[in-house]
């Protein structure tokens, strides 16, 4: 239907049974799950799922995986997708063929509907946030952010290595009629984080501002003048700077 993806059910069970399989093959080549290579991996992890990697994007998975994140399509099949796309994301410096891909896909098709549910996905972790406020852990407790926070991660991967292409495309997108400027919503987000001063804010805010980073650095002066001239992005930063530690913060 306009406006949104469509996809039946039957399709549905088997694209996201077989979308996990291909995730599932790549944490089996660098003999670790993505949460684990995010954290502990690095090299040697990204050279033993290179060949498989390069298989799935020069076999369109990876435009599969874009066409996918839309509205309309059932929420842990996007969800298997933006983990299947981090793990294919993964290289020190960057996937640039991965990155290319992805670049050439949004930027030659009308990817109104990617873009637009990505925004509506990060519309979704605000809501969390403001519904459950200060969230006060006990010691030693981890925070647990909602699992879609992993599309933040799977944003910045898109530009890591100062893959200017996909940097721009935060910003607008050349081909679309209506334009999506995700900036904002980064902005959005972290202004709401920053204003919930816990534990579980401050993980979700250190991995927003760390996309920030990676899509202004190059640098790209486009996001750069975007984020100084046309948002609260410098106020936030200096309320985070100037506050004191409260309710669970720790130094």
């Amino acid at each position: 239907s306009e406006g949104k993806a469509d996809m039946s059910a039957e399709c549905t069970a088997t694209t996201t049974w077989l979308i996990k399989s291909f995730r599932v093959q790549i944490e089996n080549k660098m003999e670790m799950s993505i949460y684990d290579r995010d954290d502990d991996g690095g090299d040697e992890e990204d050279e033993k799922a290179g060949p498989y990697i390069e298989l799935l994007n020069n076999n369109n998975v990876t435009s599969l995986c874009l066409e996918l994140i839309a509205p309309g399509i059932d929420e842990e099949l996007q969800s298997e997708v933006v983990k299947l796309l981090v793990g294919m994301l993964f290289k020190e410096g960057g996937a640039r063929e991965v990155q290319g891909t992805v670049h050439n896909y949004l930027t030659t098709v009308n990817s109104e509907l990617f873009f637009k549910q990505v925004r509506s996905t990060i519309q979704k972790l605000i809501a969390w946030h403001e519904w459950n406020e200060i969230i006060i852990l006990e010691e030693d407790e981890e925070p647990e952010p909602p699992e879609d926070i992993l599309i933040i991660r799977m944003l910045q991967l898109l530009s890591e290595g100062h893959f200017g292409p996909n940097q721009e495309i935060m910003r607008e997108q050349p081909n679309n009629i209506i334009q999506i400027n995700l900036l904002d919503d980064f902005v959005n987000y972290l202004n709401v984080l920053s204003r919930l001063p816990c534990q579980t804010s401050t993980d979700a805010g250190i991995r927003v501002g760390a996309t920030i980073v990676e899509i202004i650095q190059g640098p790209c002066i486009g996001n750069q003048k975007h984020f100084a001239l046309n948002t609260e992005l410098l106020e936030i930063i200096n309320r985070i700077l100037r506050s004191k530690l409260s309710n669970d913060c720790i130094q």
